[in-house]
């Protein structure tokens, strides 16, 4: 898809504030609603826009506590590869899953209440996976620049 400087400014406005109308968002980008509402739904036809959504406090529904997991598997094979990210779809706990390159096979980040729940979802979830061989967790201390935020348009 081809995108010019007016689909790229409704994007960008969309990342800052998914919830403008058609009108605030034409005001915006210099055009009248019918020809701003045909692009959004080009831009929605053509899987530029992926859906809409909320962004939750963590602390505010008791997640604050972020962990990043690396995951290395017993074998790449699609066998364990199915296995752990059906295991990883089922875990609300896990807000992403990426297959990674280098020594570990996964980076999964992870939300819960406070660290001690932490035992209790490694042994529930991640360590009772059979294909799982290592995992190595980190604990984010502290956000310098939130990752959920928009994608350069």
């Amino acid at each position: 898809m081809e995108l010019d400087r007016i689909d790229r400014a409704i994007l960008r406005a969309l990342q800052a504030d998914g919830r403008l109308t058609i009108q605030a968002l034409a005001d915006r980008v210099g055009l009248s609603a019918t020809p701003c509402r045909r692009r959004v739904q080009m831009l929605e036809d053509a899987g530029a826009i992926r859906g809409y959504r909320a962004v939750v406090d963590p602390a505010a529904v008791d997640a604050p506590l972020k962990l990043y997991a690396f995951v290395k598997l017993v074998q790449r094979t699609n066998a364990h590869l199915d296995a752990f990210e059906a295991a990883v779809r089922a875990s609300p706990e896990i807000l992403s899953c990426e297959l990674v390159t280098g020594v570990h096979d996964y980076l999964i980040s992870i939300r819960l209440p406070a660290i001690e729940h932490y035992d209790a979802f490694l042994r529930r979830v991640l360590a009772d996976i059979p294909s799982v061989a290592e995992i190595s967790t980190s604990i984010v201390v502290a956000t310098v620049k939130d990752p959920g935020g928009p994608v350069p348009v």
